[in-house]
């Protein structure tokens, strides 16, 4: 059979599982390495973009400590 594979499914499987560990790993250092470099490249409108949704999302977190902050209290009492 002209074209079929020439190896073994799971031993394939199990080379893919090993591959994308290495790969994931190189990736995350590359990551690691150019994200600040892109974040310091951002004009200030842009990084304004991200701090507006960190603030609302700040400020949804600390709503919901709030409500399980009284709730807590409510179920002690």
């Amino acid at each position: 059979m002209e074209g079929s594979r020439k190896y073994h499914p799971i031993a394939f499987s199990l080379f893919l599982e090993d591959f994308r560990k290495r790969r994931m790993e190189e990736f995350e250092s590359t990551l690691q390495k150019d994200a600040p470099k892109e974040w310091d490249s951002l004009l200030e409108e842009e990084k304004m973009t991200y701090q507006k949704k960190a603030m609302e999302r700040v400020a949804s977190l600390m709503k919901g400590l709030e409500i399980y902050n009284k709730l807590g209290v409510e179920a002690a009492d």
